[in-house]
């Protein structure tokens, strides 16, 4: 997992007030995934981390955070997932 106080350059490199179900780091909007998508989609490493039953996916493009949990706090970074998440800067190879 990451430092609280990491964050994307939208928000100044510092944690801002989350709005509930909102990107822990960045504080926009997500869009419900399921358990098993975040469970399928985390590197072996973080596998085991996966906990708690609703998840997003932020969709802000500059935020480091891919799979957030609304129920626990746990979130999983662009570098913790097995594939690139099209959408986000820097995805490699980017899709369209």
């Amino acid at each position: 997992m990451t430092n609280v106080n990491e964050c994307c350059h939208e928000c100044n490199t510092q944690k801002i007030d989350q709005t509930k179900n909102n990107c822990p780091v960045c504080n926009k909007g997500g869009i419900s995934v399921s358990k098993v998508t975040v469970e399928h989609l985390v590197t072996d490493d973080y596998h085991k981390s996966v906990e708690g039953e609703q998840y997003k996916i932020c969709m802000n493009e500059y935020c480091n955070v891919v799979y957030y949990s609304v129920d626990n706090e746990k979130k999983f970074l662009k570098d913790q997932v097995r594939v690139p998440i099209w959408f986000k800067k820097d995805a490699n190879p980017k899709w369209m």
